[in-house]
């Protein structure tokens, strides 16, 4: 079964819906013919996306169910903004689910991108203030829940959910995935880019412009109280006990801040956790996400785990990068503190997710059941 297929039967079977609506593209077209072949759905066609998300909100007013909304990405994506910020603002669940170009096509002046890579919209965070969840799938095995969060999230704010869904993607064989799952945390504080001093390289290299805001941690706060924010988050999304479904704990923290016991079993006591394996990697950076998920999947296939919390912690903006004789360093500007955890589900494949942060901006990282905090 097709990944498109599992969503038709997901809509036909699962939400028992009789109606979807759509203005037909590129990137939504084989969705569509799945739809139309799979399942006895009545597709409507509309002549404007906007239309098309009005007939939606309709629907779930006349039936109950939740109304769908299917378009294709670039012009046909943000012709259905509008619809969506009027849901939201009358409160009406909605799901819209929005084609993607192939993955490995973005950036490079493909019709219809909208990554926001190389001059192309960013339409992932024109979304974000329109919806009340937005999803890129990226990884397979976890589609069905990521659908349900969506709806769960569509009906308990009273608003659009978005799931954007790759070409690419569509057409690969489903796997199941049951646990796959995503969460995020960031610390409240932050500061103006704009309070460093500025250095003429930051209007030459895009990479050392950094961004408006950097979020930081306090100085009593540690890193294995991020990770627990997280990690709680992501229990309770998931409906998982940390007394019992966590089998591995792996962390890694720049700048380590656990002396004698490390990070991991600081985090297995404020979790409450159980797990039999800990271990703490330390200095790593960006490239530990890799580390953590090799070393997950040796374990797990080695001693029979059914799950692994990877936690990666960035914490060099709070503990170095705010100190006034550091704010004139070129490097200041991308060290933002993030945190990130991934926890590993019952599958041993890779996964890869676009949810990681690296040094304050969004970046493709190998990851598995994944918090970013």
């Amino acid at each position: 079964m097709k990944v498109i297929d599992k969503v038709s039967n997901f809509l036909e079977k699962d939400l028992q819906l009789d109606s979807i609506f759509t203005v037909g593209g590129a990137n939504i077209e084989d969705f569509l013919i799945s739809l139309k072949k799979k399942t006895s759905i009545e597709i409507i066609m509309a002549k404007h996306e906007h239309s098309a998300g009005n007939m939606a909100q309709g629907y779930y007013l006349a039936t109950g169910k939740i109304g769908v909304v299917c378009t294709t990405s670039g012009g046909g994506a943000f012709n259905f903004i509008p619809s969506l910020a009027e849901a939201k603002a009358t409160q009406i669940p909605l799901l819209g689910i929005i084609g993607g170009v192939v993955g490995t096509l973005e950036g490079k002046g493909v019709f219809q991108d909208s990554s926001g890579l190389y001059f192309s919209p960013d339409l992932e965070h024109s979304l974000k203030g329109v919806s009340v969840l937005t999803h890129r799938y990226c990884q397979n095995g976890s589609l069905i829940s990521v659908l349900e969060t969506l709806i769960k999230e569509a009906y308990r704010k009273k608003g659009p959910a978005v799931l954007v869904l790759p070409r690419d993607l569509q057409a690969l064989d489903y796997e199941e995935n049951e646990d796959a799952a995503c969460g995020d945390y960031m610390r409240d504080e932050n500061d103006e880019v704009e309070i460093f001093e500025n250095n003429r390289l930051h209007t030459k290299n895009k990479m050392f412009s950094g961004t408006k805001w950097r979020h930081h941690i306090e100085r009593d706060v540690m890193a294995s109280d991020l990770i627990a924010e997280a990690a709680r988050k992501l229990m309770t999304e998931l409906e998982k006990d940390p007394k019992k479904d966590i089998d591995l704990i792996i962390t890694n923290v720049s700048i380590p801040d656990e002396i004698f016991t490390g990070c991991g079993a600081v985090v297995q006591k404020k979790l409450g956790s159980n797990a039999s394996w800990i271990f703490d990697l330390h200095n790593t950076g960006c490239i530990a996400f890799i580390y953590m998920a090799e070393m997950a999947k040796a374990m797990m296939e080695a001693h029979g785990l059914k799950s692994a919390l990877l936690c990666s912690v960035q914490t060099a903006g709070g503990r170095i990068f705010l100190h006034p004789l550091n704010r004139n360093l070129i490097s200041k500007n991308f060290q933002p503190d993030s945190w990130s955890k991934f926890l590993r589900g019952r599958s041993p494949s890779w996964v890869f997710s676009r949810n990681g942060v690296c040094h304050g901006h969004e970046s493709h990282s190998v990851s598995v059941w994944d918090v970013a905090v």
